[in-house]
């Protein structure tokens, strides 16, 4: 006799909801006005995210970051507060400090169409409607304020011109003769360019010219005293030898030196 072979096939991870795995507990009359609510996709999204998130854990509202929400609808995150940023201006969302939550006086709610004519463009239809203007402005006053890449960009290079132009100064003043200064400050910027792979500040670069310079000074190395600084940095003169009878000094600015330096960066703001 025979014994069949019982052979059990995998679900295939087929998921069936339980309540007892938790479930949200919601007035019918709310839930019946966000389902009929003239939400755009991303907004319904948004707003039921919110629900599963306060309502599911009993409570009303709850500091809830971006994030999660975003996480919670499968959204990306600029496009979920967007949602969250309209839905507050349309008292759907309310806000108490810091915590959101649905709004349960359906009657303040003001779901006006203008907030409606980006629903086209979420679903990529090709429109020409715009959002109204007092909406964009509801909505772009409630969007915290960011910086354009261009002006962070800008700002990045302002301060680091200061930096090079300051880290100058101490090597300007390092005893070569202060000729040619407009030439000197551009090939001054073009030679920490180069020298940057060491990963050092220009204030760095500049301490390590002027501890040379004056090696070399001290040195009295035939004509060197006479070196204009454009030519010391475009020919790289910091890496000629240094006569064997002479150690690196330590570098360090002159007092002098400290004190243009320190005015330059009270000028600029730098203090």
């Amino acid at each position: 006799m025979s014994t069949a072979e019982v052979i059990n096939f995998p679900v295939g991870g087929k998921k069936v909801a339980d309540l007892d795995d938790g479930y949200t507990r919601i007035a019918n009359d709310l839930y019946d006005a966000l389902i009929a609510a003239d939400l755009t996709k991303h907004q319904q999204k948004v707003a039921h995210a919110y629900v599963r998130m306060t309502y599911g854990y009993n409570k009303k509202n709850d500091r809830i970051a971006d994030s999660q929400i975003a996480a919670k609808a499968k959204l990306p995150r600029c496009k979920a507060n967007v949602a969250k940023q309209e839905l507050l201006a349309m008292n759907v969302l309310i806000q108490v400090g810091k915590n959101i939550g649905i709004n349960k006086n359906i009657s303040e709610w003001n779901i006006n169409k203008s907030y409606q004519n980006s629903n086209n463009l979420q679903n990529g239809n090709s429109v020409t409607k715009t959002v109204t203007k007092s909406v964009t402005e509801t909505v772009t006053r409630l969007l915290p304020k960011t910086e354009h890449t261009k002006d962070i960009i800008s700002k990045d290079n302002k301060d680091n011109n200061i930096l090079l132009d300051s880290a100058f100064e101490i090597f300007y003043k390092a005893g070569l003769p202060k000729v040619g200064k407009s030439k000197a400050i551009t090939s001054f910027k073009t030679a920490y360019k180069n020298w940057k792979s060491e990963n050092k500040t220009p204030e760095v670069f500049a301490q390590m010219l002027v501890s040379d310079i004056q090696c070399r000074l001290k040195a009295n190395i035939f004509g060197f005293a006479n070196l204009h600084p454009t030519t010391y940095l475009n020919q790289k003169r910091w890496e000629d030898e240094l006569p064997p009878s002479i150690k690196p000094v330590q570098s360090q600015m002159t007092p002098e030196q400290k004190r243009e330096y320190e005015r330059y960066m009270f000028m600029h703001g730098e203090s």
